[in-house]
């Protein structure tokens, strides 16, 4: 069996005006073709691609990337790719970025629009946006392969952090949100009251600390990042719905985490669940939990999140718990 000790995952958009079956067809049928007789004995390990049904469908949306963490994006289909070493990804990248192949993807994909996401990020983004704070974004494809200047500011590699103009250094994506959305003084994303910014903490680490662990532990397995181990990819799925029905709980007889109005938790904890919808969260879950579904459908589809995130997309059946295939 071979041993996958580097894996990407590719997240792709079509190409405006290009078909469902026509971009999976050119990516099928011409691209993967091309990267394998360019690549050689470069070619990676595993290639598996993945293709996501999306509405609505008019494909404008962000596109292809290639990312090493958790990145998250709206899409029309992902590739898990797996190399023996990073030395071997390295030996693979001139491949990818070659004229022939960039000029293929621009007949399937739309590049044009990309827009990189961590599950961690896409609060902090909105809420510049939203306060019409102009953020210089800095894309790092994974804390494994940051830069010796990232690590100079964040020492231990992670995503994101946040430099000010001034030289002020802050990671942790919680303080970073807030204190990104607390450049606007008259800002009720914070809350009305000590109590509403005390829950809005609440809620945040929440998402991070008791969603996000093993949501990844349901996640990764799955597409090669950790070792397939059922039972517990099945413990961590059940303890990811045990989270969500807390959150389901919550929203019953309510538009927002916090108060009456949208706050910060609300952005923040939308970001870490983008994944959860688009791969597992399908119909049937989703009338079973009327009110975490819709609140996640109503604030992933402000403008503010849409401009940076795109629309939301939604699982139309749950991804199966198997072992990733090789291509």
């Amino acid at each position: 069996m071979a041993s996958f000790g580097f894996t990407i995952v590719v997240f792709v958009t079509r190409k405006p005006g290009l078909s469902p079956s026509a971009f999976q067809d050119h990516w099928e049928n011409h691209h993967v073709p091309l990267l394998k007789r360019l690549g050689g004995s470069r070619f990676p390990l595993r290639h598996t691609r993945h293709y996501l049904k999306r509405d609505p469908t008019p494909p404008d949306y962000p596109v292809a990337a290639l990312v090493g963490g958790s990145a998250d994006f709206t899409c029309d289909a992902f590739a898990v790719v797996s190399f023996e070493d990073e030395a071997a990804f390295r030996e693979f990248l001139p491949v990818m970025s070659s004229p022939e192949v960039l000029e293929d993807e621009e007949r399937f994909t739309d590049r044009a629009r990309l827009k990189a996401f961590n599950p961690r990020s896409l609060s902090i983004l909105a809420v510049a946006k939203a306060n019409n704070l102009a953020l210089e974004v800095k894309t790092i494809t994974s804390s494994t392969e940051a830069p010796e200047e990232y690590l100079q500011v964040n020492p231990l590699g992670k995503i994101p952090t946040f430099v000010g103009s001034d030289g002020y250094v802050l990671t942790e994506s919680i303080a970073i949100a807030v204190y990104v959305a607390s450049q606007n003084e008259e800002t009720t994303l914070l809350g009305r009251s000590k109590k509403d910014y005390a829950s809005i903490l609440r809620w945040m680490a929440f998402g991070i600390t008791e969603i996000l662990p093993p949501l990844g532990g349901w996640f990764n397995p799955l597409i090669g990042r950790a070792p397939f181990v059922p039972e517990l990819i099945e413990k961590n799925k059940a303890d990811t719905l045990v989270r969500m029905q807390l959150l389901e709980k919550q929203l019953q007889g309510r538009t927002y985490l916090v108060g009456d109005a949208l706050s910060l938790a609300d952005l923040f904890v939308v970001g870490i669940l983008q994944g959860p919808f688009r791969f597992f969260l399908d119909p049937k879950w989703r009338r079973e939990n009327p009110a975490v579904s819709q609140w996640f459908e109503h604030v992933h589809s402000l403008p503010i999140v849409v401009d940076v995130a795109g629309p939301p997309a939604l699982a139309e059946k749950e991804m199966p718990i198997a072992p990733p295939r090789k291509a």
